[in-house]
């Protein structure tokens, strides 16, 4: 599945300037590879203006987005943010496959934290997007071309 560099043009509204200002910091702290001490702004208090913030910062990361990863969300934020799971991108650079057991080399910040987490990757018969408008599990289920075993390597400074 293959998606434009960054985000869709369905996301492109006119953003306020503090998000676009949050979005720079994040932005430029993961190109630097340097922790910020606290969320540089003021924290979201609901889901949009956390995607809003996402997407900004998807459209300038040099990278096209691959596919998505949905998580959970803590059961403290979830009747704040209205919803059980977040979606996020997985950019290309970052998405490597190994075949027939072999290996292959990731990079964690230094002095940091990193994780293996283990993950189900489905492949899509048909483009999906978060933008996109809900499907029920039985329309899902027929966008599904393969299911795989995957890892992630979480990392953060």
């Amino acid at each position: 599945m293959s998606f434009s560099h960054g985000a869709s043009s369905e996301f492109s509204e006119t953003l306020g300037s503090d998000i676009v200002d949050i979005s720079e910091r994040l932005v430029q702290a993961r190109q630097e590879a340097t922790p910020l001490p606290t969320f540089p702004g003021k924290l979201p208090n609901e889901a949009k203006t956390a995607y809003d913030i996402q997407y900004q910062s998807i459209n300038s990361w040099p990278d096209t987005v691959s596919g998505w990863k949905v998580g959970g969300i803590s059961p403290s934020f979830q009747a704040q943010f209205d919803a059980p799971r977040l979606v996020g991108p997985i950019f290309s650079s970052q998405t490597l496959t190994a075949l027939n057991c072999e290996s292959v080399a990731v990079t964690v910040f230094g002095n940091g934290f990193a994780a293996v987490e283990a993950e189900f990757i489905i492949r899509t018969a048909v483009p999906l997007s978060p933008s996109l408008p809900k499907k029920s599990l039985g329309e899902l289920k027929d966008c599904i071309a393969s299911v795989h075993v995957g890892v992630e390597i979480a990392s953060s400074p």
